[in-house]
């Protein structure tokens, strides 16, 4: 029996096909990797037209992948955590402004995630559940994927990835005109304010916390001197996805990472 299972598993595995297996899945050329094959030709082009575009006139790099399920790649046992994995294995978007953005759609879990990179706020987290409650899932629930993925990119760009390069300085003369400005002065606004809120929260705040990990007392913010614990996050459905000292260690050179920002909805 033993010899038996581990010949099918052999053979799985040697026509799963590219990408499909493995400790992350293979990125393809461009900014749309579809390895669940719900995105139809003119979508993909449409909006490899417009990431392209995106990443040229901000330097935000944003992605789309799309994979039947996460159980195929080693380690992967939530959404949330594989998302991070591949984000910081595909190193997306710049090193110094950890800008890139991940749209990941597992379609036999039917579980969309937006994920973010460390140079996102908290505040974007419920900007990017709206993307996700208002633009992914309505078409996902009627189901329309490829309309889903183009309507919730489309979105994901105009309130997410605009948003942050409106401040920065990053958007070039591309972009638009007069009227654009003005979106984008809105948008700077709403961020600073955002800011200002969260300093005064932290104003009130304790200087130490108990370590979620040793329970030794910490500073808030910064990493606990009794076992090198360091910020951790929390998604919508509870599950932590915690940032390890050595996360940084196996990634390729020149590219951004992830701290677990973003949101995730299932259809």
């Amino acid at each position: 029996m033993g010899q038996l299972l581990a010949i099918v598993l052999a053979w799985l595995l040697a026509f799963a096909g590219p990408g499909l297996t493995g400790p992350l899945p293979l990125r393809a050329a461009g900014h749309v990797t579809d390895l669940a094959g719900v995105i139809d030709t003119e979508t993909a082009r449409q909006l490899e037209d417009r990431l392209a575009t995106l990443t040229r006139e901000t330097g935000i790099d944003m992605v789309v992948l799309t994979v039947p399920q996460i159980a195929a790649y080693d380690g992967a046992t939530t959404v949330e955590g594989f998302a991070r994995e591949v984000f910081d294995g595909w190193a997306l978007g710049s090193a110094t402004r950890n800008d890139g953005i991940l749209a990941l759609v597992v379609t036999d879990q039917q579980v969309v995630r937006i994920e973010l990179g460390a140079g996102y706020d908290q505040g974007y987290d419920p900007i990017a559940q709206d993307v996700i409650d208002r633009h992914f899932k309505p078409a996902f629930i009627a189901g329309d994927l490829s309309g889903g993925i183009a309507a919730g990119v489309a979105a994901t760009i105009d309130t997410i990835a605009m948003r942050k390069a409106a401040p920065s300085g990053n958007v070039t003369s591309a972009t638009g005109g007069g009227s654009r400005f003005w979106i984008f002065a809105v948008g700077a606004a709403f961020i600073a304010a955002l800011a200002y809120v969260r300093r005064r929260g932290r104003a009130a705040a304790p200087l130490e916390i108990p370590c979620p990990q040793c329970g030794a007392a910490k500073p808030r913010g910064g990493p606990c001197p009794a076992c090198g614990h360091t910020r951790q996050r929390e998604d919508r459905d509870g599950e932590r996805i915690r940032s390890r000292p050595d996360r940084d260690d196996n990634r390729p050179e020149g590219g951004g990472r992830s701290d677990g920002g973003g949101a995730t909805g299932r259809w």
